[in-house]
């Protein structure tokens, strides 16, 4: 965890260099790794989601979370001025996982800004036809309405993600949920041991070689769901 540590206080450390430089696009890239070096020890390091989500609060994530987004607008407003091409935006995964980060630590309008990001054209342009997907079932959840999922052709960990859309739709579509919410416990739990996995890179979704002890993704949008309604089940 000290490694991890370390490296995400470089990010932060170069992301202010880059920012007295006014290169935002750098700022976005150093901020983006710092973020997921900080999600990677709550979810791999703390046994449980309160813990986890202590940790990121005593970090002061939701600060880090918030930078982002302020700097990341001012990325799209750089695109959308013509003086930055769209390709600088990338494509949707980070604003989803921030997303995701931000309705962990209760921050629900953040979120729905990273939200946002991730549904623009051409940050959606940039992504896979599964992130796209995603997307728009995060979307239709912010907004309230029905939502039926794209027949999609899943690949690799899709098939594990694929469960979170799914329970996104029974939300949207006013069904019961402990049926999609049971088999979601057991999908994360059959992907932490699943040995074909090879490319958990941020270590923060659960392999074998670096198991996640908790579900970001359920947990957050479990607690989207009942905000207001009391704390999401942990």
């Amino acid at each position: 965890m000290w490694l991890r540590f370390k490296s995400i206080s470089a990010s932060l450390r170069t992301a202010d260099n880059w920012e007295k430089k006014g290169q935002s696009t750098w700022v976005s890239k150093c901020l983006s790794s710092a973020l997921m070096g900080y999600l990677s020890i709550a979810v791999t390091e703390h046994d449980q989601v309160e813990s986890g989500r202590k940790w990121m609060m005593e970090q002061r994530v939701s600060n880090v979370l918030e930078r982002y987004l302020v700097n990341a607008q001012h990325v799209i407003a750089q695109v959308e001025a013509g003086d930055l091409p769209s390709s600088t935006l990338g494509g949707n995964y980070h604003p989803i996982v921030f997303c995701h980060m931000s309705w962990c630590l209760d921050e629900f309008e953040m979120g729905e800004s990273f939200a946002a990001i991730s549904e623009r054209l051409d940050v959606s342009a940039m992504s896979t036809a599964f992130w796209q997907e995603y997307a728009k079932a995060i979307g239709a959840l912010i907004r309230g309405q029905q939502y039926h999922p794209t027949e999609l052709l899943l690949r690799g960990q899709e098939h594990y993600w694929i469960m979170y859309v799914r329970l996104i739709e029974a939300v949207c579509n006013a069904q019961l949920l402990d049926v999609v919410a049971n088999e979601l416990a057991l999908s994360f739990t059959k992907r932490n041991n699943d040995k074909n996995i090879r490319d958990d890179s941020y270590q923060i979704e659960g392999s074998p070689d670096k198991p996640a002890r908790w579900d970001f993704r359920s947990y957050s949008l479990l607690n989207y769901i009942q905000r207001g309604n009391g704390r999401a089940s942990a």
